[in-house]
Order: structure tokens, then sequence, then C-alpha cells
């Protein structure tokens, strides 16, 4: 019995956490709080040149970061929004993160990869969240308006700046969906279409993680799929668990009924 209780409690922890997540707002806010720019300093810079001797790629040829100098501008991370990804509304295209990367280049402002930041929970300190040796990706990030809002797809791994209602792609597979300059609701459509359907294609499949997207980016999965799920799921889980406790509880009685 004490095992029973356990599990539940468990269940019932990790559904409650679920639905006091807190969602991401829909309205960008491009501003680098003290905390997450002190991450883009000179100990970060170091970090990725020693980093550089002890990695190890596919093809084992590590990518060379001795000759890294500085960051270029600090962008705030923003996804697509759910109303985006479905295709109902252009209206607010996007969802803030707590999460924001700067390309790092070379003393030539030769762009070589990105770095991010990160704040594990709203209430935690910003911290490293990692690097990496995209060198097309961070070029692109290197030339978008230091004004403009940077949106990254997950899914896609798509990089796009948007200014006002114009959005640009940053790298060759956001070119794909977005070759010129595009308003948002025109990229809406393809975007959704593409989603939509990614989303039909990994029904039924056991282990797809959000419509096919890559397991690291289930945090962001939950808020554009929303709380009706996860409300629902938590629903089942309680009838599962009453009917568990009747069971228990009429084995028990007839246990006794035959001492």
């Amino acid at each position: 019995m004490r095992k029973i209780i356990t599990v539940t409690a468990t269940v019932l922890l990790a559904f409650a956490g679920l639905l006091m997540m807190p969602a991401a707002g829909n309205a960008a806010d491009d501003r680098v709080p003290s905390d997450a720019e002190a991450q883009f300093g000179e100990a970060a810079l170091a970090k990725i040149r020693e980093t550089q001797e002890n990695l190890v790629t596919v093809d084992e040829k590590a990518p060379d970061f001795s000759s890294v100098d500085h960051f270029g501008t600090i962008f705030r991370i923003n996804h697509w929004s759910k109303d985006f990804l479905y295709g109902r509304s252009a209206e607010h295209p996007i969802t803030t993160l707590d999460e924001w990367v700067a390309p790092f280049l070379t003393k030539n402002d030769e762009p070589l990869g990105i770095f991010r930041v990160w704040r594990p929970t709203p209430d935690a300190p910003a911290e490293i969240a990692g690097f990496g040796s995209d060198g097309k990706t961070a070029a692109g990030v290197a030339t978008a308006d230091p004004s403009s809002t940077l949106i990254e797809d997950p899914m896609t791994r798509e990089w796009f700046a948007m200014s006002g209602d114009e959005i640009t792609a940053l790298n060759d597979t956001a070119a794909m969906e977005a070759p010129n300059p595009v308003e948002v609701g025109e990229l809406m459509q393809v975007v959704s279409k593409r989603f939509l359907a990614t989303l039909a294609d990994s029904e039924g499949i056991e282990g797809a993680a959000g419509g096919g997207g890559p397991l690291e980016d289930r945090r962001t999965w939950f808020d554009q799929i929303g709380p009706e799920i996860w409300i629902g799921a938590g629903l089942c889980v309680f009838g599962v668990i009453g009917a568990t406790v009747v069971v228990r509880r009429s084995r028990t009685a007839n246990r006794t009924e035959v001492r």
C-alpha cells in the first residue's frame, strides 16, 4: 500500500508541476538582464578557447576556437507562438524565452559560433547553456539589426530576425521558407502548414517528441500546446487513482470477510 501511495504522490507532483509551469508571453521583451549580460564576459571567451581543445566531432576534427576575441550583439531568443504555429493569428507571432544568444567572433569579426545563456527557472540566476560551431548561423545573427527581434524555430533550426511586420531569414534553413524578407502573416501560412503536417505525421509514433521536434525542446513544446491537454491528462490520472483506491478497499474487505 505504501508503494501505491508513493507512486501516486509522485505522479500528482509531476502533473502539478506541469500545470503550474508559467507560459512565456507573446510580446517580445528584448532587454538583456544584467545577470544574463554578465555571462557574456571574458570568462566565457576563455571557456570557449579552452574547451575547443577537448572537443570531439563526428569527423574527429575539433573546430578551432583559439582565435575567439569578442562577442557580437546579445539577443533574447523568441519562439513562434502557439497561435502562429497553428495558423490562427499573426497578431502575436512569438513567445519570449529566458534565453539569450550572441555570436562569438575573431578580431577580424569572423563569426565562429553561437554562445547561449539561459535561466533554468524563472527565479534562477542566468547561467551558461552552451555554445556551438555553426559559423553560418553565427554569421546571420551577427549581421542582424541590433534593434530587431531574434526568432529561433527549434524544430527546424531556423533563425529569423523580425523588424516590425517584416521577417528576414538568418541562416540557410530559414531561407528555404523565406528566401526574401516577408511579412509575418505570409510566413505564418508557410510555417503553420509545415508544422501541422509534421504534427499529423507524428501521431501514433511511439517516442515522437513535439510533432517530431527534438527532445531537448520539450520545455517549449508545453507552451506551444497549451495547458488544455495537461489538464485533461491530470483528470485521467485522478480517475485512475480513484479507481485504484476503490479496488484496493474492495479487495481488503473481501479478505476480511473470508477470514
